[in-house]
């Protein structure tokens, strides 16, 4: 499904209807929504640097691996709003981690902490030099500052790939030591589409 937004697409695809599905059947309903509500705040987080330095959105693509924001391609404008259009994520969730555990220290509230570890969680991951990652956009920007980008993608590739491999092994070792967790390895899945794709 796709709805234009002026010059701005809205796509929606199946496959997020399906994975947004399965986490309401196999997860916790009230963490799945704080997972939704979280993701939708991560990227609010990208695109309100973007607004602020007026730099137009071609396509905004929900699909199973989460949110997909495309900019228009001569709108970047310079590699430091770059880096800080692709931490603005991050910033939102540990904003929200902030408020979170204060809210549960003050108030002893439980849903408070967990909204705290999701939060965290997707910070983290988004804070992974791995391929697409926010934390690989940024350093991609940062480098092309004092680089050519033959230079830059050939140092982030080997970058990723050290992060994903390291990602990998922590996840035997936590399955070894805790059991295998079934987000982790989906996590591992998705980085590996992603060094590959």
């Amino acid at each position: 499904m796709t709805v234009d937004f002026g010059k701005t697409k809205l796509k929606i695809g199946f496959s997020f209807f399906l994975v947004a599905a399965l986490m309401l059947l196999l997860a916790d309903g009230k963490i799945a929504i704080m997972c939704f509500l979280s993701s939708m705040a991560h990227e609010a987080g990208h695109l309100l640097p973007m607004f602020a330095f007026s730099q137009k959105v071609r396509l905004i693509s929900f699909g199973a691996f989460g949110v997909r924001i495309e900019r228009e391609g001569e709108s970047l404008q310079s590699y430091k709003r770059g880096a800080v259009v692709a931490l603005g994520g991050v910033a939102v969730n540990f904003l929200i981690c902030a408020v979170s555990l204060c809210v549960s220290v003050v108030n002893k509230k439980t849903d408070a902490a967990v909204f705290f570890f999701v939060n965290f969680f997707i910070a983290a991951l988004n804070l992974m030099p791995a391929k697409s990652l926010d934390a690989w956009n940024a350093l991609y920007c940062i480098l092309m500052t004092r680089r050519d980008e033959e230079k830059t993608l050939k140092i982030l590739s080997r970058v990723s790939l050290f992060a994903v491999v390291l990602f990998g092994g922590f996840c035997v070792v936590y399955s070894f030591l805790f059991g295998f967790n079934v987000s982790l390895a989906a996590v591992f899945v998705y980085l590996i589409f992603l060094e590959f794709k």
